[in-house]
């Protein structure tokens, strides 16, 4: 679920209680929360000037009071993205677990799908179509990062070392 749909504008950015209590009710047991990043400059879908990292950790806390697992999920490898940019992601998802929060943290690698603006980008800084279709047929995934599709400033190696940490992402 997309974290802003906990934290609607009709309510004035605040936690939205009663829709964490009907899905508790409704039998949910896990919900995965589309984090995907703090940072701003990549993350469209939450308004950090308005959801606080804070907020987001008293929401995981709801569910988990609730009886619901919580399995957050994170992206890295944006086009662009530096290594001060992915640290403050990872020591998120390691303060989410720290508190009890949530159950498990999983970290994606930034797939580059045919039609994004991110695949047009690739295709702007020198991957080719068949470079994409060789690594389609090798079985690339957003599961783990590698070379010809890290986009970002942070070399590929030091993002593998910081998510491994995490486990396996799930499938």
């Amino acid at each position: 679920f997309f974290v802003r749909l906990f934290f609607p504008p009709s309510l004035h950015y605040q936690m939205d209680t009663d829709l964490v209590d009907l899905f508790a009710r409704a039998g949910v047991n896990v919900v995965t929360l589309a984090i995907e990043t703090f940072c701003q400059r990549f993350n469209k879908k939450i308004l950090y000037e308005k959801i606080s990292f804070a907020d987001i950790q008293d929401l995981c806390l709801a569910f988990r009071r609730s009886g619901v697992r919580v399995d957050p999920y994170f992206m890295y490898g944006f086009p662009g993205q530096t290594k001060e940019e992915f640290d403050t992601d990872v020591h998120a998802a390691h303060k989410l677990q720290e508190s009890g929060a949530v159950d498990c943290v999983s970290f994606h690698f930034l797939t580059l799908l045919q039609g994004t603006s991110y695949y047009d980008e690739a295709l702007r800084t020198g991957m080719s179509e068949e470079t994409y279709r060789d690594a389609i047929r090798r079985g690339y995934s957003w599961f783990r990062p590698i070379d010809e599709f890290n986009l970002s400033e942070v070399p590929t190696k030091y993002l593998a070392d910081r998510v491994e940490i995490f486990g396996q992402a799930w499938v």
